[in-house]
């Protein structure tokens, strides 16, 4: 069904090619998928002053055209089943007990 969709989004869109059309609906999907998980938080950082919706609005934008976002429909489009994709390899070092116990939330 995906490369149908491709093929239509290819002709109805004027796409360059299915390439483009499949990294557009990857995105656009991922987009709805995030939106759909911070939604809940809207009215919250809008109520207590964190945020006005326009900045939000921009604050959403900025995050479905991010590089993280980019690398994730990449991924997405070589695992479109979900099978074998995985978060991507960013260990961080791991801090010494002694360090972690003195240091404050906000700064981890």
């Amino acid at each position: 069904m995906a490369p149908t969709l491709t093929i239509a989004m290819h002709r109805d869109m004027q796409l360059s090619s299915p390439i483009t059309a499949t990294e557009l609906l990857a995105e656009r999907f991922l987009s709805r998928v995030a939106g759909a998980g911070l939604d809940h938080m809207l009215p919250t950082l809008v109520a207590d002053g964190s945020y006005t919706m326009v900045q939000l609005r921009d604050l959403f934008a900025r995050l479905s055209y991010s590089a993280p976002m980019a690398e994730l429909r990449d991924r997405f489009i070589r695992h479109p089943s979900g099978n074998g994709l995985r978060t991507p390899n960013r260990r961080t070092a791991v801090k010494p007990l002694r360090e972690l116990v003195d240091t404050g939330l906000e700064a981890l």
